[in-house]
């Protein structure tokens, strides 16, 4: 029988492998949560490292904001679940009169195609867009992710699922699980040739500039550079 998870974060180390290998809070407690379920640590990492490829790589795109990603969880019957909650928006003023489906279904397939069908064997995946009747309220919930927490909490519990958290895009979060923490401002500031001249800080502000989100998902998967 797959182990019930403790729904307790402040009970979580706040040092261990996940807490090294991720800035993220969320994505932390993703790897411990399956692990918890029973699932092994390497199926877990795989399960965790998807994620920021998918949100880094093919969400981000079509959110063209930092928008937060709710994440829950179910305990396995035969594989555990993990259930990703995207938030869209799409100003009044647009010309498509249904931008929001269409980003989404955008998502949805590739979700489907890349990320679903390779890790059926490991666990079942489910995206779904955040379900909220207020049609501004992922671009409220931008610069505060404690908001949609307080409501993914709600409606996580109300449909059975353990929470995880809320994903929040932070480059120099990830930053920190791979450089001295206290060198990191200094390297920001200092121009990098790796970067054509710019300075590493200047890449923080765009979402959709990639060259800094590449060269932390090389040195976090112990990719070649390019």
């Amino acid at each position: 029988m797959a182990r019930q998870a403790q729904i307790e974060p402040r009970s979580e180390p706040e040092h261990d492998a996940w807490s090294e290998a991720w800035g993220d809070r969320a994505l932390q407690e993703l790897g411990r949560r399956l692990v918890s379920y029973g699932m092994e640590e390497e199926q877990a990492a795989l399960t965790v490292e998807q994620t920021w490829l998918f949100y880094s790589y093919v969400a981000l795109p079509e959110l063209r904001e930092r928008f937060p990603m709710g994440i829950a969880t179910r305990p396995p019957d035969s594989l555990p679940s993990v259930f990703f909650y995207l938030t869209f928006w799409s100003p009044e003023e647009s010309p498509d009169p249904d931008p929001t489906h269409e980003r989404f279904r955008v998502v949805q397939e590739v979700f489907s195609r890349d990320f679903v069908a390779p890790l059926a064997g490991v666990v079942s995946l489910h995206l779904q867009a955040f379900p909220t009747s207020q049609g501004g309220f992922a671009h409220r919930a931008l610069p505060r992710p404690a908001a949609l927490e307080l409501v993914l909490r709600k409606y996580t519990a109300s449909h059975g699922l353990d929470y995880v958290g809320v994903f929040v895009d932070d480059l120099e979060a990830e930053l920190r699980t791979m450089m001295d923490p206290e060198s990191i401002p200094h390297w920001l500031e200092t121009p990098n040739m790796h970067f054509l001249g710019r300075k590493p800080a200047e890449l923080l502000a765009d979402p959709l500039d990639r060259q800094l989100r590449d060269a932390i998902t090389r040195a976090k998967f112990n990719l070649p550079a390019a």
